[in-house]
């Protein structure tokens, strides 16, 4: 239950998402109908997308995948074939898979331009502030064995440029791996940490040599410390619609305080790459 309700709240976006289009889907389907059965097909939806993304966290596009499929062919529906039930069905689950299992590739080819968005998210840890946020940090820049980004190979550094360093992330299914490269803007021990890192490898062409701002601070807290991570992206739109969907450092900081407390980690950031990892061992590495 706590899994559940943790990547339900994580995912509150998402699923408001799902239940706005599910009933929208249903009134243009309908041409509107009784208010109350209309919240009652908007919280239905918003439950069993829940359920979904709680049980299946790595395949959470899914759910607002099929919601948009369904509105889609609700609108071609009401306005250009008249499929009848059955083909109506179809179509809107035939959209869905495709929404929902390309969702990725389909954003990051709109040609929506570029947007640069301030995010944050915190978690709470038990320990004290400075220790977390050396800790959280000794993986963004100044540690061998990073643990905290599943991605990162190694990271490397210049000795004769302390504030700049290089991360090498590790490649999936023989693909190239990507290179990012981390200049420390500000480090103040025990309080802040702030770096810009700049995609320069393989995949800056995908998503348009990101840049990210990121800041991570530490306070006291009845808990021990209070981690705070914020991000200045500035990425490809339908990238930057993904990330705050998702509540991406909030969950990054959720998933930090759950390892260093050991105890379970219910993030979606570790769920990715379990699914990624997953199937880069079923399928064959390209030549």
């Amino acid at each position: 239950m706590d899994r559940l309700l943790e990547r339900a709240w994580r995912q509150r976006r998402r699923i408001a998402l799902v239940a706005l289009l599910s009933g929208l889907a249903w009134m243009v389907a309908t041409g509107g109908g009784d208010p109350l059965f209309l919240l009652g097909v908007m919280a239905a939806s918003a439950v069993a997308s829940a359920l979904w993304i709680g049980i299946m966290p790595a395949g959470r596009g899914m759910a607002s995948g099929f919601a948009l499929g369904f509105l889609l062919t609700a609108i071609v529906d009401a306005t250009l074939l008249g499929l009848g039930t059955s083909g109506f069905y179809v179509m809107a689950i035939i959209l869905g898979l495709v929404l929902g299992l390309f969702r990725s590739l389909i954003m990051v080819s709109l040609p929506l331009g570029k947007l640069t968005q301030a995010v944050s998210g915190r978690a709470a840890v038990a320990m004290p502030p400075a220790e977390a946020l050396e800790l959280l940090v000794n993986d963004e820049g100044a540690g061998d064995e990073p643990k905290w980004h599943p991605e990162v190979d190694r990271i490397e550094r210049d000795q004769s440029e302390p504030t700049r360093v290089r991360l090498y992330m590790k490649s999936v299914a023989g693909e190239e791996a990507g290179i990012a490269d981390v200049t420390i803007l500000e480090h103040v021990p025990g309080k802040r940490y702030r770096a810009s890192v700049r995609n320069v490898g393989a995949g800056k062409d995908i998503d348009g040599g990101a840049v990210t701002h990121a800041t991570f601070e530490a306070a006291p807290h009845p808990r021990g410390a209070l981690i705070t991570i914020s991000e200045e992206n500035t990425l490809p739109a339908a990238l930057i619609l993904a990330m705050w969907i998702d509540d991406a450092p909030g969950d990054y900081a959720a998933r930090f305080a759950a390892i260093v407390e050991d105890r379970p980690d219910h993030s979606f950031f570790t769920a990715d790459h379990r699914f990624i990892e997953f199937w880069a061992r079923l399928l064959p590495a390209p030549e």
